[in-house]
């Protein structure tokens, strides 16, 4: 593993879009009723998948700022 960097305007860079998509997510999960068209309401589950693979994209990008090589992550 590389040296972590301690500036905390780049972590915050790093992180910050991990925990404002997670917190995105957490909102509109929260909501009773979106407003989306019926026709996208089939692909429901392929939406969520999206969804979660976007902050897995974010979340690696992030731990990738902070060092890790893809042999540590696998």
């Amino acid at each position: 593993m590389s040296q972590p960097r301690s500036n905390l305007k780049a972590r915050l860079w790093a992180w910050g879009p991990v925990v404002v998509y997670a917190v995105a997510i957490y909102i509109f999960s929260s909501r009773s009723h979106f407003p989306l068209p019926r026709s996208v309401w089939r692909f429901d589950k392929l939406l969520h998948a999206g969804e979660y693979a976007g902050l897995a994209v974010l979340g690696l990008r992030a731990l990738r700022f902070e060092g890790f090589k893809r042999a540590a992550l696998w």
